[in-house]
């Protein structure tokens, strides 16, 4: 999908620039067993606990539980579980698009903005993109339609019911599972971020056990390294201690001008090109494959999609392949994990998480720089073990929303194919009838001397 235009750099009017916060918690926050978090654990989520639940917990109490693979356990049941059927809960295919969404293009463009956009770009008098530039509405409609792709029956889905209950669910549904990713490398972020997370330590040690995180950020000299913009890394190597203090204060502005020191691999890393090295950080790697197949994959990998566990979230949320709002998304969990702020805000001072995410997508326009080739080839084949050609991506990333759909088209064209022989026959066989009854009359084309053939002749008198 192309990149965001540059109006994305402002928040959007609909949701003020924020994640939305979910009203209740959706049922499932992630769908890898080994992702799921723990009750301590969303209670420091970046969303605030919601008030009710009771509504979310009527309409999914069937739903399954995938942090363990069974039914939720309610009041209603006694206390008691009940095995998991194996049909597939109504919602999951819907929710597993909405994560697919969330993850490789946006976490900040809502999906019920998605649809007000789509369903207003084709009302001329629907006022809700009035506001709105062409660029912007033809954003908002490529990504609607990327969507739909998805899975089938997704827009049925929310004609048939009222469409904002049904994408609101969806929302709250990505606001929880943006809590799960956050908890998860609140804690491993700690552990990824060494260069050799089996041998190395830090001094002084942080723990991921403790309940805050007060001791991070600039307040530590491996994340405030880390941390720093790029344009204050010399100063920061001269002088750790006084740059340090001059980040927490503020006295040295931490903005969006300048990218933080772990987007570069420290090897790499090259204070005359910018370029040089740019998303190459085995932190954003390791943080990526616990997102896509569980925390022990972080560390070696796998060898290729196939071999991945089958309920992690690349394969339930057709994840195959790299983009540059995924590099965006990891990149904005590791700065908020590497961070001393406690909760997810839209901004860290001068920091904009959303400005963040649009200026690394921004990063790899346009797609046929060598440079973007190259970065998406190399985060490709560390994440999923392999590479492959975009023309291969293309086809298997976005799977077909309905195989009935897909054979019944293959049947249409079989149909046509055949009626265009059939049809090429019998023209054929009229033809050679229709030349049988001519010489069958006597008549040749080379009986009338008025149509006889030219024969050779050597006499050239004639000729000029």
């Amino acid at each position: 999908m192309a990149v965001p235009p540059p109006f994305m750099s402002q928040p959007l009017r609909r949701n003020n620039g924020q994640r939305q916060v979910a009203s209740s918690p959706p049922p499932q926050p992630t769908n890898s067993s080994e992702t799921c978090v723990s009750a301590s654990q969303r209670e420091t989520r970046s969303s605030p606990p919601p008030s009710d639940s009771r509504s979310f917990a009527r309409q999914l109490s069937e739903e399954e539980d995938v942090c363990t693979g069974s039914k939720r356990v309610h009041a209603s049941t006694g206390g008691q579980r009940k095995r998991r059927k194996k049909s597939a809960p109504k919602m999951t295919k819907y929710m597993h698009a909405a994560q697919w969404h969330y993850r490789t293009v946006s976490p900040y463009i809502p999906i019920s903005t998605l649809f007000r956009v789509a369903h207003a770009a084709d009302d001329p008098e629907d006022p809700f993109t009035e506001e709105m530039s062409d660029e912007e509405i033809s954003w908002h409609v490529d990504a609607y339609n990327l969507l739909l792709k998805r899975v089938s029956g997704f827009k049925s889905l929310v004609e048939s019911l009222r469409s904002e209950d049904t994408t609101d669910k969806l929302d709250d549904m990505l606001n929880w599972l943006d809590g799960s990713d956050t908890n998860l490398l609140r804690s491993k972020v700690l552990v990824y971020m060494l260069d050799d997370p089996l041998l190395d330590t830090l001094d002084p040690p942080l723990s991921a056990e403790e309940p805050s995180k007060a001791n991070r950020g600039y307040k530590h000299d491996y994340t405030a390294e880390l941390l720093c913009p790029r344009n204050l890394r010399k100063s920061f190597l001269k002088d750790k201690k006084k740059v340090k203090n001059k980040m927490s204060s503020g006295h040295s502005k931490v903005n969006n001008s300048s990218l933080p020191f772990f987007c570069y691999d420290r090897e790499l890393y090259d204070n005359k090109d910018p370029w040089q090295g740019l998303f190459k950080n085995m932190l954003l790697i390791r943080a990526a494959r616990a997102i896509l197949f569980g925390q022990s994959k972080a560390l070696n990998g796998i060898d290729d999609l196939s071999s991945a566990p089958g309920d992690c979230n690349a394969k339930n949320n057709g994840i195959k392949r790299i983009t540059p709002g995924f590099i965006a998304m990891i990149c904005c969990q590791i700065r908020f994990a590497l961070s001393s702020a406690e909760r997810w805000q839209p901004s860290d001072n001068d920091f904009g998480y959303q400005k963040f995410h649009e200026d690394v997508v921004a990063k790899f326009e346009p797609e046929d720089d060598d440079w973007v080739e190259e970065t998406l080839n190399w985060w490709n084949a560390r994440v999923f073990g392999r590479v492959e050609d975009d023309e291969d991506f293309e086809d298997s990333d976005l799977e077909s929303g309905d195989e009935n759909q897909d054979m019944e088209r293959i049947r249409q064209d079989r149909i046509k194919t055949r009626q265009a022989r059939i049809a090429a026959e019998e023209a054929s066989a009229a033809l050679s009838a229709s030349t049988s009854g001519i010489n069958s009359a006597g008549h040749s084309p080379t009986s009338d001397p008025q149509t006889a053939p030219e024969t050779d002749n050597d006499d050239n008198s004639g000729s000029v």
